[in-house]
């Protein structure tokens, strides 16, 4: 069986600690058409306010769910970007 090469490792260690970072971190989102809608349906709890409140609250996961991804993506590459570098200066001899 072939062994995974170091680049691969490499970037499933870093795909798994950007994906962990970015589910752990809260991220709030403050919206004032969510805000509204909680209130009309705290106010007057119909059928109509509560597939008003779903809706806007759907579009509040979205934009969560959105979010956390680009986290993700920004902690994969900073982090990728960081071990490189990491790795030339281990690899770089010094001129003593």
């Amino acid at each position: 069986m072939k062994s995974v090469g170091p680049i691969y490792a490499r970037l499933g260690i870093t795909l798994v600690i950007a994906i962990l970072v970015a589910s752990v971190v809260p991220t709030f989102v403050d919206k004032r058409d969510f805000v509204t809608a909680v209130a009309t349906y705290e106010k007057n709890p119909t059928l109509e306010n509560g597939v008003a409140l779903a809706r806007e609250r759907a579009k509040n996961r979205r934009i969560v769910s959105l979010t956390r991804l680009g986290v993700a993506i920004v902690i994969f590459v900073i982090a990728n970007v960081a071990w490189v570098l990491v790795h030339r200066q281990r690899e770089i001899p010094d001129a003593s």
